[in-house]
């Protein structure tokens, strides 16, 4: 039957099949391999498409062009002019990227810790393109040292800086930034705030010299800093200190002003959402353009507390997607329409959930202190049949605190965490779905939560037992029922990543997913030091082959 189809038609069921399925097809029959070998780029590239791992817009050169540095998990070290752009093609760059996607649902992974001493780092960005962590930090060190031996009971020394993360190299640093600043990076915009109501908005250098925006227009406070930094940089070539020409360096590109101090921000280009404290304003910027395109004035009647005590709310975390801001406030998430600015949905722990599942706090497994920490822990979610667990959290603490929310980049899937032991993946619910509100609950176990992270497929939960990763499944369709994604949590199973022995996780400072790594900040206990823990799925795509089911075609 398959073989009456049209060449066409038959390319695109191909390109629907599981991708560890594809190679088979052409030991059916000779007739099979024979398609099979004369369109092998055009059917490697279909499943990149329908799997949305590639645009239907760029080729396989314009997609490696793009990793300009960055020794990633394509296994490519490019570097300027003198990469080869063809060296992979595209049936290559989807095996490895599936490969990958194995070891997320595996737990394989390579788990490393880097020490940071008198820069002790708080938030931390990764610039997937140029290879390069991004943090804010304070110098603890200094600060102690100097509040010892003089007067002086405190010093406003911060800073940011990027360094190449394989290496630890450092590329650029800003020394004129508040201490541990909270900064956001998308797209070679690198963001922070003064706080005060202004907000610092950097942007990749080699990216500004290649593609002028008209918008740019730093405050003389930015133009004295990087006359500055310039200086410094000077100073260090004539030192002899090797610099990499233009990776990881920033210039200045506006300074935004709002009219009231804000306390949460979150940047996904082109959208920059900054919330007040209070609950009571959120603002929206198109950074590119630097112009405001919403204000939007929380509704107070539904910013109050669930209990209907009248007592205000405090934003934790605020969040957005193509069309809604979620702002994450104690008791509450209030989602909010970019369009008009009116609330479109007001989530409560309350929501009675469709699915209860959770993981068994009781195994012996689980208090194993022999586990090797370079592997990671599996833990079955179980559903629960009634909701005991629950109804005896919520008598104990009443409404559940939100620590914070994430969206998905296509809007439709979101995860919040409450500060002790419940995550929440919800899909629908919101204008423009087209799918009513579905929601899936995770215990975890008397656990306290710290902080979240989740890239649209994998969800990632700082806690005191350690780092708790959750992979979603894909959808490959607008029109796709979001009911799969809870049908693959039940399927599913949590991975535990212990942290290592002196890593505080009380301490934990920030959490952040890239395509092959989780990324982890908090203190460490013995001396003033901060660890930066890294989960790498990569480094292990080509170790144990039959194992993670190495593609030999």
């Amino acid at each position: 039957m398959f073989l009456q189809l049209p060449p066409e038609v038959q390319l695109l069921v191909l390109a629907q099949l599981p991708v560890f399925s594809v190679h088979r097809f052409r030991l059916i029959a000779r007739e099979c391999n024979d398609i099979f070998q004369s369109n092998v780029s055009t059917i490697y590239r279909n499943i990149a498409i329908y799997h949305r791992i590639a645009p239907d817009n760029m080729n396989i050169s314009e997609i490696i062009r793009g990793r300009k540095v960055y020794f990633d998990w394509l296994d490519r070290r490019l570097s300027g002019e003198d990469h080869d752009e063809e060296a992979m093609s595209w049936k290559e760059y989807v095996q490895r990227f599936f490969l990958l996607e194995k070891n997320w649902i595996n737990g394989k992974a390579l788990h490393t810790v880097r020490l940071t001493g008198a820069q002790r780092r708080h938030r931390i960005q990764i610039d997937e393109v140029e290879g390069s962590a991004i943090s804010t930090f304070g110098l603890g060190n200094v600060i102690e040292t100097l509040s010892k031996t003089s007067s002086v009971n405190h010093v406003n020394i911060g800073g940011i800086a990027s360094n190449c993360f394989d290496t630890g190299e450092p590329l650029w640093t800003n020394p004129i930034v508040s201490p541990w600043a909270h900064c956001e990076f998308d797209k070679g915009f690198l963001i922070w705030g003064r706080r005060t109501t202004k907000i610092e908005v950097w942007r990749r250098k080699c990216d500004q010299e290649a593609d002028p925006l008209p918008a740019y227009d730093p405050d003389e406070y930015q133009r004295a800093t990087h006359t500055l930094l310039t200086q410094l940089e000077g100073l260090e070539e004539n030192t002899q200190i090797e610099r990499s020409d233009q990776r990881g360096k920033f210039q200045p590109f506006i300074c935004l002003n709002t009219e009231v101090p804000t306390s949460a921000s979150r940047f996904v280009y082109p959208h920059l959402v900054l919330a007040t404290r209070d609950a009571l304003f959120v603002f929206v910027y198109d950074v590119p353009n630097a112009k405001l395109l919403r204000k939007i004035e929380l509704d107070q009647d539904n910013v109050l507390d669930g209990d209907g005590d009248d007592e205000d709310e405090t934003v934790n975390y605020v969040e957005h997607s193509p069309t809604h801001v979620f702002v994450c406030m104690e008791r509450q998430i209030g989602i909010y329409k970019k369009s008009d600015g009116k609330a479109d949905l007001v989530f409560r722990t309350t929501h009675p959930p469709d699915y209860l599942l959770s993981i068994d706090p009781e195994d012996p497994e689980f208090e194993d202190e022999e586990e090797v920490t370079l592997t990671s822990m599996e833990l079955p979610l179980r559903p629960i049949e009634n909701h005991t667990i629950r109804l005896n959290n919520f008598a104990h603490s009443g409404l559940r605190e939100f620590k914070a929310v994430h969206v998905s980049p296509c809007g439709r899937i979101w995860v919040a965490i409450c500060e002790e032991s419940f995550v929440y993946i919800v899909t629908g619910g919101l204008e423009g779905t087209n799918f009513p509100l579905e929601l899936t609950e995770i215990y975890l176990g008397e656990e306290e939560l710290y902080y979240l992270a989740f890239d649209g497929y994998h969800v990632a939960v700082a806690g005191d037992r350690g780092i708790y990763t959750l992979s979603l499944g894909r959808l490959h369709e607008p029109t796709d029922d979001l009911h799969l994604i809870h049908e693959s949590i039940q399927k599913g199973s949590l991975r535990l990543f212990r942290p290592q022995k002196d890593v505080d996780m009380q301490q934990t400072t920030c959490l952040q997913i890239t395509d092959d790594s989780v990324w982890h900040v908090a203190a460490v206990e013995t001396g003033n030091l901060t660890g930066l823990t890294r989960i790498d799925y990569g480094k292990r795509l080509g170790s144990d082959q039959e194992e993670t089911g190495h593609l030999s075609v």
